[in-house]
């Protein structure tokens, strides 16, 4: 006579295992990928929050007028800026920003090579002021400006995570929509 059992088979705790194993990856990857788009968001919030603060202070009549770079304490002096610790990054990465001589500004944040944020994944998050050098060239997303390489003194494309352009001629439309998110 053969004895019914009454555990669990292999076969049945195995895929048991298995169904948890998946489930916890799918949970993990979820909370992986929210935590990195979060990430940007606080990332372009800094980004937006200088190129705000350029494009007021390209728009003063007073502003220097010629290629070069223009610092956070420049933009605090001017009154742009808050005070805050003087930094010129976010996180692991440096934003510098440059200006042409048509009072262009440009907002580049830089990183290591081993940083996974690319200027593919935050440009979504730029929204009309993201950026992309090509070929020589600076495109604004939609590509309605295009700006030589050439006119901003200093800017270099190595390790460039992303990029903001600052059209001379503003309309309320090109100020940054942070989301909600504000200092």
């Amino acid at each position: 006579m053969i004895r019914k059992e009454s555990g669990l088979s292999l076969i049945e705790v195995m895929i048991g295992v298995l169904f948890f194993s998946i489930v916890s990856l799918s949970v993990y990857n979820y909370y992986n990928r929210s935590a990195e788009q979060h990430y940007m968001n606080n990332v372009s919030v800094v980004m937006c929050r200088y190129a705000d603060a350029l494009s007021y202070y390209l728009q003063d009549s007073t502003a220097s007028n010629g290629n070069g770079s223009v610092s956070l304490s420049t933009l605090v002096a001017s009154g742009y800026l808050p005070p805050i610790q003087e930094t010129s990054g976010v996180g692991e990465y440096e934003i510098k920003m440059y200006v042409d001589k048509n009072k262009n500004g440009l907002i580049a944040l830089y990183g290591g090579e081993y940083y996974s944020l690319t200027s593919e994944s935050i440009n979504k998050f730029l929204g009309i002021r993201g950026a992309s050098a090509k070929d020589n060239k600076i495109i604004s997303a939609g590509g309605y400006y295009s700006l030589p390489v050439s006119d901003f003194t200093g800017f270099r494309t190595v390790n460039l995570r992303g990029l903001m352009l600052i059209p001379s001629i503003q309309t309320s439309g090109q100020n940054c929509d942070r989301g909600g998110y504000d200092f």
